[in-house]
């Protein structure tokens, strides 16, 4: 077990299956023998023993849980759970080997639902469970509306972060002092990132520090310190951040947010030479894209219009018209002058708007809008994804699209909102 905790599956794996022949009958040893087998991704052995368990004791929950990880991958979840019996299904084994792999196949909420269940019938308080819980529990918050548009989390998403933040506390505590410190870096790095999007900046900050003490060389620790520095606008060091990381212009996502930020600093040409020497064999990826894009609003900023036009230009051909291609259109249309082009493809971006459509896609199209004094449309772009509720540079952007599009029955019940929050404050 111990070798399994400290992650060296394959070893572990080989000592669970040599123990078995010291008890070959005993049902601990022959779960820890299909544990073995599940560790060497051996699935059908791991079933077949666990099985075993079952035949001789069917209320061995432990087995059940195996059988649940030695499950075909093409079976559904509810496949998989239907072949555990109901009355073992909130045992905290079963629970949460149901919650890992829904986990897995992305589906957090039904995620959360088992894991949630083996928590509260946690009688071993298991640190995996609360790690776990913890972790879904801030992979839904990020996707909350409020916190994507505002950065600013909702009253229930607050809630769910403070209890994401109790079960990191919990399972962190059980390890700091233990060899598992070492392996579970992640835990104190994810309480860093609930801190942040509580506001916590100075806890965020030493739970990030300490997770770069226990890892000093993960890019993905270095990128969250940045992103801390970053939004509390101290570009400066959010950027020294970002060059400290040991091969970052080998890293394609923190190459765009280093251009990003250098461009955002008036480092122009600093930023363009970053995303000229993009690392190869990320041609096909997201990443490749976002680069392609800031790259296009370096050139706009620096006068580079026909390179911004290739740019865009390779885009259209390669993706067609979608909306941050138009988007992109429009940019470049506007910065030459040609407004009436630029609001037409705007409105042809909207028209391709619909709940697929990214947050930040949502979120330029309004500020596009916005920028080019066209109030109506961005109030019909804003109107979907802000929350009146939330004093924030959108909620305010929306309220004066309302008033300069003459919809001031809605321009006051944005104000009415706000005020109920927060009380007069300043325009």
């Amino acid at each position: 077990v111990a070798k399994l905790d400290l992650n060296k599956q394959v070893e572990a794996g080989e000592l669970f299956l040599d123990a078995l022949q010291y008890n070959p009958d005993d049902e601990k040893a022959l779960c820890n023998a299909a544990m073995g087998h599940l560790l060497l991704g051996e699935k059908q052995h791991a079933r077949k023993i666990a099985s075993q368990v079952l035949e001789k004791n069917p209320a061995n929950t432990r087995a059940y849980s195996l059988i649940v990880y030695a499950a075909d991958e093409n079976n559904s979840l509810e496949t998989i759970v239907n072949e555990i019996p109901e009355a073992y299904h909130n045992s905290s084994d079963v629970s949460y080997a149901i919650g890992i792999i829904a986990r897995e196949r992305g589906m957090l909420d039904v995620a959360r639902k088992w894991l949630e269940t083996a928590n509260e019938n946690d009688k071993k308080d298991d640190i995996n469970i609360k790690a776990n819980l913890a972790e879904v529990l801030l992979q839904i918050t990020t996707k909350d509306p409020a916190l994507l548009y505002s950065g600013q989390p909702s009253e229930p998403t607050k809630f769910v972060l403070e209890k994401a933040t109790k079960l990191l506390d919990e399972a962190w505590n059980t390890v700091y002092k233990t060899e598992l410190r070492e392996l579970r870096s992640g835990w104190v790095a994810n309480r860093s990132l609930a801190n942040k999007l509580l506001g916590k900046r100075d806890k965020a900050v030493r739970d990030i520090e300490l997770a770069l003490e226990i890892d000093p060389n993960n890019p993905v620790f270095f990128k969250q310190k940045a992103t801390i520095y970053y939004e509390e606008n101290n570009k400066e060091k959010a950027i020294c951040v970002l060059e400290s990381i040991p091969s970052y212009k080998q890293l394609p996502d923190v190459l765009v947010l280093l251009a990003t930020l250098l461009r955002e600093e008036g480092r122009f040409v600093e930023a363009i030479e970053i995303l000229k020497e993009f690392p190869k064999g990320y041609e096909e990826s997201e990443m490749y894209r976002e680069s392609k894009r800031e790259l296009l609003q370096l050139y706009l900023d620096t006068d580079q219009h026909d390179l911004a036009q290739d740019i865009s230009q390779t885009m259209l051909s390669s993706e067609g018209r979608n909306v941050t291609n138009l988007i992109d259109e429009s940019k470049i249309l506007s910065s030459r002058g040609e407004t009436d082009k630029a609001i037409s493809s705007l409105r042809d971006a909207k028209k391709l708007t619909n709940d697929e459509t990214s947050p930040i896609g949502m979120i330029e199209l309004g500020q596009q809008f916005y920028s080019l004094d066209q109030f109506n449309d961005a109030s019909d772009i804003y109107e979907k994804i802000v929350d009146i509720t939330i004093d924030s540079s959108l909620s305010r952007q929306l309220l004066n699209s309302y008033y300069r599009s003459g919809k001031l029955n809605e321009a006051l019940k944005v104000c009415q909102s706000l005020y109920a929050r927060y009380g007069p404050i300043k325009y």
